[in-house]
């Protein structure tokens, strides 16, 4: 599989806590196939899916060369990836770390989702993330 940002890069196989993830040596983005966060956190989101309103990135899927669909991450200017065939999911290194810094910095202040919570496909998404990026940063991997 090639790398959606290097594209000439491939992605090697990492393993984090049992679960086989994909991840360029390069620019350290992470790529998980359908399923596999549901394999790292016993509350993974189930079919997720990108947001219809998406729009249309110009990165293409690792797996399946589909184009990526883009969302901002709320609170935040964090645009995110996902196959909309596969249902596969990319996190840039510097996407990551910057959601989960500025998720630390609304804890910290009492402000994280201080909005009605996001439901729907979007909201499972966004938890989806969270957890995806705190499982990741247990593990040292966006760092």
């Amino acid at each position: 599989m090639k790398c959606p940002v290097c594209r000439n890069q491939y992605l090697d196989e990492i393993v984090v806590d049992g679960v086989a993830v994909d991840q360029c040596q390069q620019c350290r983005g992470v790529w998980y196939d359908k399923g596999e966060y549901e394999q790292l956190v016993s509350v993974g989101i189930r079919d997720l899916k990108a947001p219809t309103h998406a729009t249309v990135s110009m990165r293409c899927c690792p797996r399946d060369g589909e184009k990526l669909k883009q969302m901002t991450y709320p609170q935040t200017l964090v645009q995110i990836d996902m196959c909309p065939t596969c249902h596969g999911f990319w996190l840039d290194k510097k996407e990551s770390e910057e959601i989960r810094q500025v998720r630390q910095h609304l804890r910290r202040v009492g402000k994280i989702e201080v909005y009605s919570p996001i439901t729907g496909v979007k909201g499972s998404l966004i938890r989806w993330i969270n957890l995806s990026i705190d499982k990741l940063t247990e593990f040292g991997i966006t760092n």
